[in-house]
Parts: structure tokens; sequence; C-alpha cells
């Protein structure tokens, strides 16, 4: 698992990287679908496809993780693994 950055909230977010997004101009409910598991696990990964290709992963999750989107598949990751993401970072800031 790749370690993602998560600066003090009073950090500015440069969100540069979002002009060369692999996703520009796709459609948004590949990124948003009702559900990530199930049926609409194939659109799942259709966008982690796209992100796969993208140069701007790590920026895009990093954004999504400092941001705590809770929803969309942003760099790669679903809801459920940023969350994953987020529960290991606070574990590792308690004694």
């Amino acid at each position: 698992m790749e370690q993602y950055r998560l600066p003090a909230s009073n950090q500015p977010i440069d969100d540069r990287w979002q002009d060369r997004a692999e996703c520009i101009g796709s459609d948004p409910e590949l990124f948003f679908p009702d559900t990530y598991k199930g049926p609409n696990l194939k659109i799942v990964q259709k966008a982690k496809a796209v992100c796969e290709r993208c140069t701007v992963t790590e920026q895009c999750a990093e954004y999504a993780l400092n941001a705590q989107e809770t929803d969309g598949i942003w760099g790669g990751l679903t809801p459920d693994e940023r969350r994953a993401i987020w529960r290991k970072v606070i574990r590792g800031r308690q004694w």
C-alpha cells in the first residue's frame, strides 16, 4: 500500500494537479456510482482503470484524504479504502 501524506489542516491544498488528471472529460457517474459493491463493482473497476493510467493519482488520493471526501473514486481509492487509510493514520497518532 502506498504512503499518503496528510498535511496539517492549516496548509493550503494545491489543486493544479487536476488539470493533468486522466479523468477530465469522463462521465462523472463512472467515478460516483450509487454503490461501490455488487452490481456496480464493474463500474468501480473501470474507474480504477482510468486512475491506473493517470499521472496524478497520488495527488488525487491525497486531496481526497485531506478533504475527507466521503463519496467517489479518488486516486483509485473507494470511500471504504480511504476510511481504512484514515483509521491507520489515526491509530498511528495514538500512544
